[in-house]
């Protein structure tokens, strides 16, 4: 979800040098949910390989939570920080930044051990980063299209040429990728899949008249998708679930106040986290794949 605000958004408590401490919220015992100023518009990426989770907020940047106990770290301290995703070995996070509303983004990479920051695409519109499982390559949104290129910012190749295409995600043997897709302007918003060489495009899951479905993302034993949508012209978005050959998905009832989005998987896939609409400002929510046990990570 993107709306930009001037409200400042930053997590309340946090330290403002890169890398700042950790600390524990004193909401609960469990320090769940932690505390955070409240924020129009919520990215989450679940790390491949911890209980750790990125996200990113309008005003405050990049930030990472535990989902065992909700402490907080923040990576970037900037404003138009969007999209995190994690490299296989969590030492760093790709995302994109946009430096006014409305103007053009570029992908950047933030080293989580060193704090340093380097810039990977320059000023092309580019959105929606997702690292491959290998590490080799990262997937993105470029205008319209999908793209990818290597982790150190050669080797860029497009996969798409027609239609409106974003959102894209690496499936967990990094052989295919999701992606949210649109064969022209006005149709449906549906979800495809395609090779990694961006052959064998096909169709998986396709709204009813009125919908649209987007933001896929692949469970990490490969064989479900989940995804946010809405099946007709009323109800708000929901949670998704479907196989990854398609046919017959389960749609979740509403977990949140308002609307359900963005979601992705834990590295065991016992878990879903999702940014959760309350009406005014979003949170940080995870659930199991069957509907149980919603739990919130942060509270605006």
């Amino acid at each position: 979800m993107r709306a930009y605000a001037a409200t400042v958004v930053v997590l309340i408590g946090l330290g403002t040098g890169c890398g700042g401490q950790e600390r524990p919220a004193a909401a609960d015992p469990e320090g769940c949910p932690a505390e955070i100023a409240p924020t129009e518009s919520m990215d989450v990426s679940w790390a491949p390989r911890s209980s750790r989770l990125a996200f990113s907020t309008v005003e405050g940047g990049i930030f990472v939570i535990d989902a065992r106990n909700c402490a907080v770290k923040q990576v970037t301290h900037a404003r138009f920080h969007f999209t995190p995703d994690w490299s296989p070995d969590e030492r760093q996070i790709v995302f994109d930044r946009t430096l006014a509303p409305g103007s053009r983004s570029d992908l950047l990479i933030a080293d989580l051990n060193n704090g340093d920051t380097k810039v990977l695409t320059h000023g092309s519109d580019d959105q929606f980063p997702s690292w491959s499982p290998r590490g080799d390559q990262i997937a993105f949104t470029r205008r319209a299209d999908i793209y990818v290129i290597h982790a150190d910012g050669r080797g860029l190749r497009r996969l798409t040429s027609a239609g409106y295409n974003t959102q894209p995600d690496w499936s967990p043997d990094g052989t295919a990728i999701a992606w949210t897709c649109e064969d022209a302007v006005g149709d449906f918003p549906a979800i495809c899949t395609m090779d990694a060489d961006g052959s064998h495009k096909r169709r998986v899951f396709e709204p009813s008249t009125g919908g649209a479905f987007g933001g896929p993302a692949w469970s990490p034993d490969g064989r479900s998708i989940a995804f946010d949508g809405v099946s007709s012209y009323d109800p708000p978005p929901t949670l998704v679930i479907g196989s990854a050959r398609g046919g017959r998905i389960r749609t979740f009832p509403l977990l949140s106040p308002h609307a359900d989005s963005t979601p992705t998987w834990s590295p065991n896939g016992d878990q879903i986290a999702f940014v959760g609409d309350a009406g005014t400002w979003e949170n940080l929510y995870v659930v199991r794949p069957d509907g149980s046990d919603v739990r919130a990570l942060t509270e605006s």
